[in-house]
């Protein structure tokens, strides 16, 4: 019995190496535009507001744009909001602050802005705008976004979230 055992797993052993690429680097190798999808994908987050029959009347989705080693030290915190309505309303009722600042602009963004190519998903039923906040000396970041009197939270940091509450999720 142990015989037939040490037989099988060098046959096995064979069998399983022979399925594996030559090249193991090609496996796990990522082109630029999937690294880009990957890291903005990392600094989005989303945020719903719901009525009494939990039907959605508000949904943002908020990418922090970084990119750490072209950023000066002063530069302002950029963000593409995107806001779906079901009253088709544009930005009214809701409002932004970023660790309690206000946005120093606001600019609407159109279908086929360059800001928008950057992010990692698009809806067409999203309204998309480019929003500047004064700079942040910390490194971790609270959007308050307010509609109608109840306030949702994002965070957002310019590292990995982890760093920071040594969990990989939050």
């Amino acid at each position: 019995m142990h015989i037939r055992w040490l037989r099988e797993i060098p046959i096995s052993a064979i069998l399983l190496t022979g399925c594996s690429p030559y090249h193991p680097s090609k496996v796990f190798s990522v082109s630029p535009t999937e690294s880009l999808y990957h890291k903005t994908l990392m600094k989005t987050e989303v945020v719903r507001f719901s009525n009494e029959e939990n039907l959605t009347r508000l949904s943002i989705v908020a990418t922090y744009l970084t990119e750490n080693r072209q950023r000066s030290h002063n530069e302002n915190e950029r963000f593409v909001i995107g806001i779906y309505n079901d009253e088709n309303e544009t930005l009214h009722h809701v409002t932004f602050t970023l660790n309690r600042q206000s946005p120093l602009q606001i600019t609407p963004l159109q279908p086929n802005d360059p800001e928008l190519r950057r992010l990692s998903f698009v809806s067409p039923w999203y309204r998309y705008y480019l929003f500047r906040f004064p700079h942040q000396k910390e490194g971790m970041m609270q959007l308050h976004i307010t509609y109608r009197g109840a306030t949702e939270t994002l965070r957002f940091s310019r590292h990995p979230k982890y760093i920071y509450t040594h969990r990989a999720f939050e």
